[in-house]
């Protein structure tokens, strides 16, 4: 068992912070966009209904595109797929303000959906192989834990911006912005401290001398 002061150790500080950083914006951006999405429809003159219709259309695009985001990592490789998914998100969240058109807002609310929801997925497990056995449990624990804050924090937030009548896109922009700070957050991991990849070139090595 090792104690949370480990996760920091040999390198790791650095990276540590910014996966806290990343999944407590990213559950943000999620909770907030999913309970507020029928109310973020009707502004633009649908019904609660259509709104609804939103909200099961982002959940199906969730699954489709947590698939692909994992293709595409073991493919191309997990940080330069985070960093994607997550510049996505903050796209196509923002974007929303910019159109009522039913069938581009159909495609953005989808592309958000699959965006932040891919990433989350695709970080569950590309976050906890960065430490050793050890710790694995207590790291993403603590992420587990800071994470559930971004989950109260968004719907909060969002709520008292909409209450104190803030313009419809500078909420949006409140909802899309924190998935620019995950971008440049996973860009910014130092996969040199990362365990995993020291084990596989311990392994390499013992290969090519045996």
């Amino acid at each position: 068992k090792a104690p949370i002061a480990a996760i920091f150790m040999e390198g790791r500080a650095f990276s540590t912070i910014a996966f806290w950083i990343i999944w407590f914006v990213n559950v943000y951006v999620i909770f907030g966009f999913t309970l507020w999405l029928p109310k973020l429809i009707m502004n633009h003159g649908f019904s609660l209904t259509t709104g609804l219709s939103f909200l099961l259309a982002m959940s199906a695009a969730a699954v489709v595109g947590t698939v692909i985001a994992g293709v595409i990592a073991d493919r191309f490789g997990t940080k330069p797929t985070l960093a994607a998914f997550y510049l996505l998100s903050f796209f196509s969240v923002g974007l929303v303000g910019f159109t009522g058109n039913y069938a581009y807002l159909m495609l953005l609310v989808c592309l958000a959906g699959a965006g932040f929801n891919g990433a989350q997925n695709t970080m569950n497990s590309y976050m906890p192989p960065y430490y050793p056995p050890s710790m694995r449990s207590t790291a993403t624990g603590v992420c587990y834990g800071l994470s559930r804050l971004g989950a109260i924090l968004g719907p909060v937030l969002i709520g008292v911006l909409m209450t104190a009548n803030f313009s419809y896109r500078a909420t949006l922009f409140a909802l899309a912005g924190p998935s620019l700070i995950s971008t440049i957050g996973i860009i910014l991991i130092q996969e040199k401290y990362s365990f995993s990849r020291k084990l596989a070139a311990e392994q390499k090595t013992l290969a090519q001398n045996g």
